[in-house]
């Protein structure tokens, strides 16, 4: 039998210590983000309680892994990138700090409050994306759509709220930004809306 050769015996270690580093490389870490929530700052200065139910978010974009467009009709999610909490748990919580600081309402509350509210505020969540379509042009999208009632019912305010905001990365870090901002964005549209919305004398809604 011939004996290998001292280069193929070289070649063979060198190929076997390559492939044991590249086998002992630890698997890419998974990233969690959650939304930015402001401190509640500001004292409370309106009359009525607020409740805000847990938001929710369309099934399409439920999922804890972000989600990518990256057609007319092809979405993709990311495997190593996702919420620390479900997305609706995510934006719930922001989005009451943000009330809170709003100044509008003497409390604010979720729905197991022992406090009766006088409003509640709904939102479902129909766009939760990162749009790669364009790759020179990528964009964190977030849309939803409001309801603003009295807690017996009568609608106040009803209104769709969209941001396409423009990001400088095609990564989940800056994804999550864009959110960030679009969120910060319609959250002060919203709180002007809720600020100028009639009151119920004006409407002859039941206090």
């Amino acid at each position: 039998m011939k004996k290998p050769s001292i280069a193929n015996l070289l070649f063979c270690t060198t190929l076997g210590l390559f492939l044991a580093g590249c086998l002992s490389k630890p698997a890419l870490g998974e990233k969690r983000f959650a939304f930015q929530t402001p401190a509640i700052s500001k004292s409370a200065a309106g009359m009525d309680t607020l409740v805000v139910p847990p938001v929710e978010v369309s099934p399409s974009f439920a999922k804890q892994a972000l989600v990518y467009r990256i057609g007319p009709n092809e979405y993709e999610t990311d495997p190593y990138a996702g919420f620390l909490a479900s997305p609706d748990q995510s934006l719930t919580i922001p989005i009451r700090a943000s009330l809170a600081n709003s100044g509008l309402f003497s409390t604010v509350t979720g729905p197991d409050s022992l406090i009766k509210p006088d409003r509640v505020l709904q939102i479902y969540v129909t766009e939760l994306y990162g749009d790669f379509r364009d790759a020179k042009q990528p964009a964190a999208v977030l849309a939803m759509h409001v309801v603003f009632a009295s807690f017996g019912g009568d609608v106040i305010l009803q209104k769709e709220y969209s941001r396409h905001v423009t990001i400088q990365k095609n990564t989940a870090a800056a994804v999550v930004a864009g959110w960030d901002q679009a969120l910060d964005e319609i959250m002060g549209e919203l709180v002007s809306d809720l600020n100028s919305a009639p009151k119920p004398a004006e409407k002859g809604l039941a206090p």
